[in-house]
């Protein structure tokens, strides 16, 4: 379960100036926002949007055309989506973003414009081409200023607080003037692009060489008990459904699949992991890596690589043979393959998940709520945000 949101205020990076409108995203910038229906795309649309994904190298995984179109038509369920998109003047995407009306942030009944995506989407935030990101939120914004509807505000859920399009949003929101709120900071466990040793030198860290040992000796164990162990990397040019229904029945098989939270147990998380697996496979960007002792599948892992960064996916491992710890035994194979210093790994663990020798670094998450709008409906945002503060005991500034 989510804490609470804090309702911290966004930083500014410089002092705040009075409020005022966004120009129209039409007048003078040749930009102009739709909002189109994801399950009704045209093929020329659906064009477009495959063409944004390759304009956007630093975008992460989830946002990309083929992840996020499959998450929409197997994961929306009963909701009413929108893909807003802002159009370049020839017609083409600069960015896109799902969103949803919802009713409430946290406790607080706030209605607003969320930015959707779905369970497994371990990130948010928009596709957009590379160095239009500033463009692509003052059209957005100011297209909900002049359209609001029931919104009071827009909120983004799960933005990479290192990502160019978060930093833009934020910059674009201070030079506003906009009123913002940060109700959710969270981070995980990651590799930055330093490499694999924890240290500035290029040292192990003492952690590191602990886990090490740790698991070097639980796999001789392993070895004694069950037989050979051997790490296979799924090769890009065998079909992965075999490696998809061995995963399923896996994580199906242990607590997850008691609990009702495996994929299999939602016919819409099963459909949308075997569609990105084997879209990102045939792309190129999907990694699947399995740990076996004695012939037997003891632990499974994907991950995808685009953009000079790796993104973890979904794990699973033998319960029967825990005290062996096979699914640390496979990230550290993990870790060991992704040694390059270049590539930075953010292994998308869920809210509180505790330091990891492997990936030293911690990566920053945060969910973002902009004030859209007239003068009248920001001040209404404003007080339901400030109430909620107050009522938490928290102090604002």
């Amino acid at each position: 379960m989510r804490p609470e949101p804090s309702f911290a205020p966004a930083p500014m990076p410089g002092p705040a100036r009075p409020a005022r409108r966004a120009p129209s995203p039409a007048s003078g910038t040749g930009l102009a926002v739709e909002w189109l229906t994801p399950g009704a795309l045209a093929p020329g649309e659906q064009a477009r949007w495959a063409r944004l994904s390759e304009r956007s190298p630093e975008s992460n995984v989830f946002a990309l055309d083929w992840f996020m179109g499959a998450a929409l038509h197997h994961c929306t369920g009963k909701q009413r989506v929108r893909l807003a998109v802002v159009r370049q003047a020839d017609g083409e995407w600069l960015g896109a973003l799902p969103l949803a009306l919802a009713v409430r942030i946290g406790r607080t009944p706030v209605p607003h414009w969320l930015s959707w995506r779905a369970t497994n989407q371990f990130l948010g935030g928009p596709l957009v081409a590379s160095g239009g990101e500033e463009a692509f939120w003052r059209a957005l914004l100011g297209a909900l200023d002049t359209r609001p509807g029931a919104g009071l505000a827009l909120m983004c859920e799960g933005l990479a607080a290192d990502e160019t399009a978060t930093l833009a949003l934020l910059s674009t929101v201070a030079e506003d003037g906009r009123r913002s709120w940060i109700p959710r900071r969270t981070d995980r466990p990651a590799r930055l692009g330093r490499g694999d040793t924890g240290t500035a030198d290029g040292a192990a860290s003492p952690a590191l060489r602990k886990a090490r040992a740790r698991l070097s000796s639980l796999e001789r164990r392993l070895a004694r008990d069950l037989g050979e162990v051997r790490v296979e990397l799924h090769p890009l040019d065998r079909d992965p459904e075999d490696w998809i229904a061995r995963f399923l029945d896996l994580e199906r098989a242990g607590w997850k699949g008691r609990g009702g939270s495996a994929l299999a147990c939602e016919p819409c998380n099963a459909a949308l992991f075997r569609k990105t697996i084997r879209e990102g496979h045939r792309r190129g960007h999907a990694r699947l890596a399995s740990l076996a002792a004695g012939g037997r599948v003891l632990a499974m892992t994907s991950w995808f690589e685009c953009g000079g960064r790796a993104f973890g996916f979904k794990m699973a491992h033998e319960e029967s043979a825990r005290r062996h710890a096979p699914g640390r035994l496979l990230m550290r194979a993990v870790a060991e393959e992704l040694a390059d210093p270049a590539l930075a790994f953010d292994t998308c663990a869920g809210e509180g998940a505790p330091a990891d020798p492997f990936w030293p670094d911690r990566r920053q998450v945060i969910d973002c709520v902009v004030a859209i709008g007239s003068p009248a409906r920001r001040g209404v945002l404003a007080g339901a945000m400030g109430s909620a503060a107050l009522w938490r005991g928290l102090s604002r500034p």
